[in-house]
């Protein structure tokens, strides 16, 4: 997580570095995910900026409203939704 918030690219860097100095598998996914979807550092802060959120709350509050959903039949989850 603390790789997300960073301002500078060099201590994003530094952050990665270390993490595969612990778990050199944990770099290789991180890295194939493209920084700019989820680092602050490569964000394109100046047309889309994100005041220090890294998930949409909307997406949190649908979730939140859904869950009891997930537990139900797809009938009973279907009613749930509607109502």
């Amino acid at each position: 997580m603390k790789v997300a918030l960073v301002k500078i690219v060099a201590e994003f860097n530094m952050i990665l570095d270390l993490i595969q100095s612990k778990k050199p598998g944990a770099v290789d996914y991180i890295r194939e995910i493209p920084a700019d979807q989820y680092a602050y550092c490569a964000a394109p802060l100046k047309q889309f900026p994100r005041f220090f959120h890294i998930t949409s709350n909307i997406i949190e509050s649908s979730n939140f409203i859904f869950k009891p959903a997930c537990q139900m039949s797809w009938l009973m989850a279907l009613d749930h939704i509607w109502h």
